[in-house]
């Protein structure tokens, strides 16, 4: 990303300084996820005791995608350092040092370009996965739920089996619970690391679109900028469906009590279990309680990538034109 300009050093700069800065974020995730492994194991086996899709075809699909998308990527900077101006990219993989010999300079790409994506794209992407796998297991638990007290009948609606599937929702509610303690540090950090890297990829982008004449620095923007927004779009969009399927839990099980209610004599048996579980909050999966992870907030986070993207490109044309 350093040759995205061919003159001006204060957005090659930027785009470096963001990628540096999405590294070190990465890099504080993987630690957390080390500190905290025990936690990871002890939420997998939990999780083995219901109908597990963790080892479905779609997350081993995703995984290899994810997995491969690194080394395809170093592959198409190496063919794109052997045909395209070595000295301008030497200035980014070699320290502005002019490397002749094509062995070594492929060397020296394929070292740089693959940790790097790894330690950012590969190892967040698959975090990502494994957190939004979880999340759509716990999702189907409570839609199974759902559909449960749907389909059964009024006169079967009893006590007995109002308390069975509450204690059935506790359970799933703990392995959110027990996802909210591990993960909430991770996806905070990764968030923010696509932020940034998103930002800084836009902004450079947006500055330098009329000045960029390799076709691979195109190529890098957008695959940069669509990774973050495929990461961003993930977790919102699937840890905001949890908050989703609890309300319609609690909307299911209001009218089948509603229903229930006509069928007694004494109404009064549910009042304890309206008040428990109406007057409760929804649970919202969250990001170190700062970022809530809601459906709504997608356009919001799109429209901030936009704006301050937008805010910093008007900056730097007032430097320049001052």
């Amino acid at each position: 990303m350093s040759f995205i300009s061919d003159d001006d050093s204060l957005s090659s700069f930027n785009i470096d300084l963001g990628y540096s800065l999405s590294s070190t974020f990465s890099l504080a995730a993987l630690l957390i996820m080390r500190c905290k492994k025990k936690q990871l194991t002890t939420l997998l086996h939990s999780l083995q005791e219901t109908p597990f899709c963790l080892g479905s075809w779609k997350m081993n699909a995703g995984s290899f995608i994810i997995a491969a998308a690194g080394p395809v990527y170093a592959s198409i900077s190496m063919i794109f350092f052997n045909t395209s101006d070595k000295q301008k990219l030497g200035a980014f993989y070699t320290y502005g040092q002019e490397v002749e010999n094509s062995i070594l300079r492929n060397v020296i790409t394929l070292l740089k370009t693959i940790p790097m994506n790894f330690l950012f794209h590969t190892f967040a992407n698959l975090l990502t996965l494994l957190y939004c796998d979880l999340c759509c297991h716990c999702c189907v638990l409570l839609r199974n739920l759902t559909k449960e007290i749907t389909e059964c009948s009024p006169e079967a609606f009893t006590y007995p089996k109002q308390i069975a599937l509450l204690k059935k929702r506790k359970r799933i509610m703990g392995y959110l619970e027990d996802m909210q303690n591990y993960f909430s540090s991770i996806t905070f950090l990764i968030c923010v690391a696509n932020f940034v890297i998103c930002f800084s990829s836009l902004a450079s982008y947006l500055w330098n679109s009329a000045t960029i004449s390799n076709v691979f620095a195109k190529v890098d923007v957008f695959y940069t900028t669509f990774n973050c927004l495929i990461v961003l779009s993930a977790i919102f969009l699937v840890a905001g469906q949890v908050p989703v399927e609890a309300e319609n839990f609690v909307d299911a099980f209001r009218k089948k009590l509603e229903c229930r209610l006509f069928h007694e004599s004494s109404p009064e048996v549910n009042v304890p279990i309206q008040e428990w579980l109406f007057v409760k909050p929804d649970f919202v999966l969250s990001g170190c309680k700062m970022i809530n992870y809601k459906r709504s907030s997608i356009l919001t986070a799109f429209g901030t990538i936009l704006t301050y993207g937008l805010l910093i490109v008007n900056m730097e044309v007032r430097k320049k034109t001052s």
